[in-house]
């Protein structure tokens, strides 16, 4: 799968606006160097239309451009990620 996916276009939207980061990043790894994140929390957060805080960012990725239709009902439905820190039990 990482394969299939590193090469991929990457559209960052501010989740709060839906207004486009940067231009298109041509490569996943383009966009987590970009956002000072590993290139897989890019991966898991593709698609999926949740809000993930990345540095001082709140946003939404997606490997295609928003069309209005679609901008329209993640604004009307915004939803952030859950906390992914799990606490280690000794």
């Amino acid at each position: 799968m990482l394969r299939k996916t590193r090469n991929r276009t990457v559209w960052a939207y501010n989740a709060i606006t839906l207004e486009l980061i940067n231009d298109p990043f041509n490569s996943i790894k383009k966009a987590a160097e970009y956002f000072n994140v590993d290139y897989r929390s890019v991966v898991r957060h593709l698609d999926t239309g949740l809000a993930s805080k990345k540095g001082n960012y709140l946003l939404l990725f997606f490997n295609h451009e928003l069309i209005d239709l679609k901008r329209k009902e993640l604004i009307n439905n915004l939803k952030l990620v859950k906390n992914e820190t799990r606490s280690l039990s000794l």
